[in-house]
C-alpha cells in the first residue's frame, strides 16, 4: 500500500505543514477575533486569550513558513542546499 503513495511523498511533505497551520490559525481566530461560531460557553478568559493567541500566531508561522520556502524552492532551486552523502 504504501509503495503505491512514494510517488505523493513530496506532495505531501510540502502540504501537510500548510494544511496544520492553516487549521491552528483558524482555531485562534475562533478564539480571538470571534469567527466560525466563536468561543464555547464557559471557556475561561486566560485560556481563550493566551491559548487563541498561540494558536493563531503560531498556525500563521507554521503555514507562511511552509508556503514560502515551497515557493522559494521552486523559483530557485540553484540556491537550495544541497546535501552530501558523504560523512567527513
Amino acid at each position: 500500500m504504501f509503495r503505491r503513495l512514494e510517488r505523493f511523498a513530496s506532495e505531501l511533505l510540502v502540504r501537510t505543514p500548510i494544511l496544520v497551520g492553516t487549521l491552528f490559525a483558524c482555531d485562534g481566530a475562533q478564539k480571538l477575533l470571534v469567527v466560525f461560531g466563536g468561543v464555547p460557553e464557559g471557556s475561561p478568559a486566560a485560556i481563550v486569550w493566551i491559548g487563541g493567541a498561540i494558536e493563531l500566531l503560531g498556525g500563521a508561522l507554521i503555514a507562511g513558513r511552509s508556503i514560502s520556502k515551497a515557493h522559494s524552492d521552486v523559483q530557485s532551486p540553484a540556491f537550495s542546499p544541497v546535501r552530501s552523502s558523504s560523512r567527513r
